[in-house]
């Protein structure tokens, strides 16, 4: 999210900060404002309109198991109650486990079963289940969906098979597919009519490269399908797919523009809540001091954004695998 400082500073304000927010609690400090609330399509289940993604601190060999702890610690301090994490978030499930403790039922929680079909899904989820110390998650998706063929999804031990089976053995309250690519071809997977909800790119500047909004959000409506927001700030800066920088690195949208990506995503029609990933307790607070901030971006300022997307654009690549 920002330029790193060197890690004995990092490692300063991180400890430093938890202490201070501890004692603030302890001294009965009022706790932070309620973030907003939207409703997660069909499902009715409402949720903050800003998750926390597990990836950027699970992921990178310049936060430490504990550091990430510390960091998800603070995002339930903060009211966020909403955690996204997945099997190839390294230690974020394990870090995540420790961070809820008792308090997993105050939480909706996802991660992600990748793979083409049923049996390596399942041992993606029986890892996932056992690492983040849990029976059920509330909703389990087919992690990134474009990268696998679309045709046979409801065959016997395919992905949506497997999918509805766990639903239906109640370990996963609700069911999806996540995709960084191919936005045409995994919109026709909301016409089967089993996905509760979906994880996109959506971001003012991939806007003009995938373009989900279009190619994906009006179907995703139509079938009533809750939509979930993911890279709002482009993704970690020189990163497609490996680990998320050691250093940590800043994210692929100026500092100076986070506040109005993150408005950005969150005014899309339909959009339950934008999935955030953090470094740092900074970063946590950060995010959702703007989340509570939140204002639906005007006609000038959705002008302003189409802009800047356009001009950031120009200098990104698709990163993520086809656009079409």
């Amino acid at each position: 999210m920002s330029d790193r400082p060197d890690l004995t500073r990092r490692q300063f304000c991180q400890t430093s900060g938890a202490l201070a927010g501890g004692l603030l609690r302890a001294a009965g400090a009022a706790a932070p404002a309620p973030l907003p609330r939207r409703a997660l399509g069909r499902s009715g289940v409402e949720l903050p309109i800003l998750g926390l993604g597990t990836a950027c601190a699970g992921q990178s060999h310049g936060v430490s198991f504990d550091e990430a702890v510390t960091v998800y610690r603070a995002a339930l301090d903060e009211g966020i109650t909403f955690f996204d994490a997945a099997r190839g978030y390294d230690k974020a499930e394990r870090a995540l486990r420790e961070a809820l403790g008792t308090r997993r039922e105050e939480v909706f929680l996802t991660t992600k079963a990748g793979g083409p079909g049923a049996a390596a899904m399942r041992q993606s989820f029986e890892t996932s289940l056992r690492e983040l110390g849990t029976d059920h998650v509330d909703l389990l998706y087919w992690h990134h969906a474009g990268g696998y063929r679309q045709e046979g999804v409801l065959d016997p031990d395919g992905a949506f098979d497997y999918l509805q089976r766990e639903k239906q053995a109640g370990r996963a309250r609700w069911i999806g597919f996540t995709s960084h690519s191919h936005p045409t071809a995994v919109a026709t997977l909301l016409q089967h009519g089993v996905v509760d909800a979906v994880m996109v790119v959506l971001n003012l500047a991939d806007r003009w490269l995938y373009d989900f909004e279009s190619k994906l959000l009006p179907a995703a409506r139509a079938h009533g399908a809750g939509v979930l927001a993911m890279k709002v700030y482009g993704g970690v800066r020189g990163n497609h797919w490996g680990r998320y920088g050691e250093p940590p690195q800043p994210s692929h949208v100026p500092t100076e523009h986070l506040p109005l990506a993150l408005r950005y995503a969150l005014s899309l029609p339909g959009v339950t809540a934008a999935v955030v990933g953090c470094h740092s307790v900074e970063q946590v607070r950060q995010n959702a001091a703007w989340a509570r901030g939140f204002q639906p971006l005007s006609a000038t300022e959705q002008e302003q954004a189409a802009q800047l997307g356009r001009q950031l654009a120009a200098g990104w690549q698709p990163r993520f695998g086809p656009t079409g």
